[in-house]
C-alpha cells in the first residue's frame, strides 16, 4: 500500500466529499454535460439481498467487500482506508476524552452548510439535490460533521486556541499527524482475511472501504460494479458445475505469461514482474489471489474444454467468411492527420475546409514523387508521426484503429493514398503499405478462440437469471 498522507484532516476529507467552498459552481448558461444513468433495476429481493444469480444471493455484505477488494491498493482504495483510519482515531480519541457533539451544533453547521449552496448557486439548487450529485446523504453528513466538530474540540483545547476564534487548518492538520503517531496505524500490505488495516484497537475491512467508496460511486458505476459481480458469480458457479477449477499450476503459467509480456515491452526491459507490481504497490501474491485473475484462468480453461483444436476447427470451417474478414485479412497503413475543427492544433488553427485542401496538395506532391513518409514526419500531428505515419498491421474489426480508416484502408490497393478521410479529429490521408490476405487458421487460432469465448460468455449472462436490487 503507498505512503498514506498523515496530515489530513477531517476538514479536508469533508471538502471532497462536499466541496461546497471549494468548487464553484458552473455558469447557469453553460452546464455540465450530465452522463446517462442506467435507471435503476426495480426489482424487490429479500432485506440484505442486492442481487440473486440463478438462484444464488449476492448480499450487501458481499457487494461491499467486492468494491473494497476492487479497490484495494488503487488510488481510490489508499485515499479510503486513510480517511476511515482518520475517522477511526478522532472516534475513538473523542470516547476515551467523553466529548459530546450535541444535535443542536451539528444542526447549525448544516444550515450553515445549507446557507453556503444557496449562496453559491443563486438559490437555484435545492440542497437535498446538491447531496445527492455529491453522492451522500443527509445522515452521512450529519456523520461527518459529528467527527469533524468532535476533532475541532479537541484541537482547540489541545491548542490552547480561545472560544470564538478560528481553528487553524494547519493545527487541525498537526493534531491528526500527532494522533496518527500515538495510535500507530497498522497497514496489512497483503491480507489473508478480510482486514486491511488496524487502529485504535479496530479493524477497518473489505466491507467497511467498500461500504464508503459505494457512497461516491456515480449510480451507473454502483449498477455497473454489481453487474460485475453478478457475471463473476454465474462464471464460478459455471465452474463448479463443470467441475473446472484453476489449479496452483494455471496461477504459475498465467504470471508467466505475464512476465513474457513484460519482457517483450521495449519501455520496461531489464525490469523484473516483480518490481513491476511493486511500483503499483502490488505484490504477486496479490495478484494470485485476485478473483478477476481466477475468473479469467477459469473462463479460459473453460472454453479449452468446449473447443479444443478439433471443435475450434470446426467452428472456422463453419464461419469462416466472418472469422477471414475479422481477423484474416489485414492492411499495414500509414497516416498523415491534420487536426482541426473541434480538435485544432494548438498552434496552428484551421479550419476543417483547410484541412482537406492541405491534404489534397499533399497528395499531388505525393503523386509527384514526395515520400509519404516524408510528409507524415513533416507534417503529421498524430502520434505515428515518428514512424512516418506508420500505423502497422489491423485487421477490418480492430478496435485501436479508427473506423473510419480501416474502412477507407481495405478499399485501397498497395502503395494507393487516399483522398482526405473525415476523421474525428479533422482530416487524414491513408496510404496501404502491405496487403495480406487469408494468412490461415493457424495464424488466427488465438483471435477466433477469444471470439468464441467472448461470444460463449455473453450467451451464458444472456441465458442467465439475473436479477438486480437497490444495494
Amino acid at each position: 500500500m503507498t505512503q498514506l498522507d498523515a496530515g489530513r484532516s477531517f476538514l479536508l476529507a469533508l471538502a471532497l466529499v462536499c466541496p461546497i467552498a471549494a468548487a464553484q459552481e458552473a455558469p447557469t448558461d453553460a452546464p455540465k454535460p450530465r452522463p446517462e444513468v442506467p435507471e435503476k433495476p426495480k426489482v424487490r429481493l429479500p432485506e440484505g439481498v442486492v442481487a440473486r444469480v440463478d438462484g444464488r444471493d449476492i448480499t450487501r455484505t458481499q457487494y461491499f467487500e467486492f468494491l473494497g477488494r476492487t479497490a484495494f491498493k488503487q488510488k481510490d482504495g489508499d485515499q479510503t482506508v486513510s480517511q476511515l483510519i482518520d475517522e477511526t482515531i478522532v472516534r475513538s480519541e473523542a470516547q476515551r476524552r467523553d466529548v459530546e457533539v450535541t444535535d443542536e451544533a451539528i444542526a447549525q453547521r448544516i444550515e450553515t452548510f445549507r446557507q453556503r449552496v444557496q449562496e453559491r448557486s443563486l438559490g437555484k439548487k435545492d440542497f437535498d439535490q446538491y447531496l445527492a450529485a455529491q453522492g451522500i446523504s443527509l445522515e452521512d453528513l450529519a456523520s461527518l460533521l459529528q467527527l469533524v466538530i468532535a476533532q475541532e474540540q479537541m484541537v482547540r483545547i489541545d491548542a490552547h486556541i480561545p472560544p470564538g476564534n478560528e481553528i487553524p487548518t494547519r493545527d487541525m492538520n498537526l493534531w491528526l499527524t500527532e494522533m496518527r503517531k500515538k495510535n500507530a496505524p497498522e497497514l496489512l500490505g497483503a491480507p489473508e482475511g478480510n482486514v486491511v488495516a488496524r487502529v485504535a484497537g479496530q479493524d477497518i475491512t473489505f466491507e467497511v472501504i467498500g461500504a464508503k467508496l459505494y457512497q461516491v460511486l456515480p449510480e451507473s458505476e454502483k449498477i455497473g460494479r454489481l453487474r460485475e459481480l453478478a457475471n463473476l458469480t454465474l462464471l464460478f458457479a459455471i465452474g463448479v458445475e463443470m467441475e473446472v477449477e484453476v489449479t496452483d499450476e494455471d496461477l504459475d503459467a498465467e504470471m508467466a505469461r505475464r512476465r513474457a509480456l513484460l519482457a517483450e515491452n521495449e519501455q520496461l526491459q531489464g525490469i523484473s514482474y516483480e518490481e513491476f507490481l511493486k511500483a503499483q504497490g502490488l505484490t504477486l501474491a496479490d495478484v494470485r489471489r485476485s478473483r478477476k485473475v481466477r475468473a479469467g484462468i477459469l473462463l479460459d480453461r473453460i472454453i479449452d474444454r468446449l473447443y479444443p483444436r478439433e471443435q475450434l476447427e470446426a467452428a472456422y470451417a463453419e464461419r469462416k467468411e466472418e472469422f477471414d474478414s475479422l481477423y484474416g485479412r489485414k492492411r499495414r497503413a500509414s497516416l498523415i492527420l491534420l487536426r482541426s475543427g473541434a480538435y485544432p492544433n494548438a498552434l496552428r488553427q484551421r479550419s476543417l475546409d483547410e484541412a482537406r485542401l492541405e491534404l489534397e496538395e499533399m497528395r499531388e506532391r505525393i503523386r509527384k514523387g514526395t515520400g509519404f513518409d516524408y510528409l507524415a514526419r513533416t507534417y503529421s500531428e498524430h502520434g505515428s508521426k515518428e514512424r512516418g505515419g506508420d500505423l502497422g498491421n489491423f485487421t477490418a474489426e480492430d478496435p485501436n484503429i479508427p473506423k473510419e480508416i480501416r474502412q477507407i484502408a481495405f478499399t485501397l490497393e498497395k502503395d494507393q493514398v487516399s483522398s482526405p478521410v473525415r476523421v474525428s479529429q479533422g482530416y487524414a490521408l491513408v496510404m496501404v503499405t502491405d496487403i495480406e490476405d487469408n494468412p490461415g487458421l493457424d495464424a488466427m487460432r488465438e483471435a477466433i478462440r477469444n471470439h468464441l469465448k467472448r461470444e460463449w460468455f455473453a450467451k451464458q449472462v444472456e441465458d442467465a437469471h439475473i436479477e438486480l436490487s437497490d444495494v
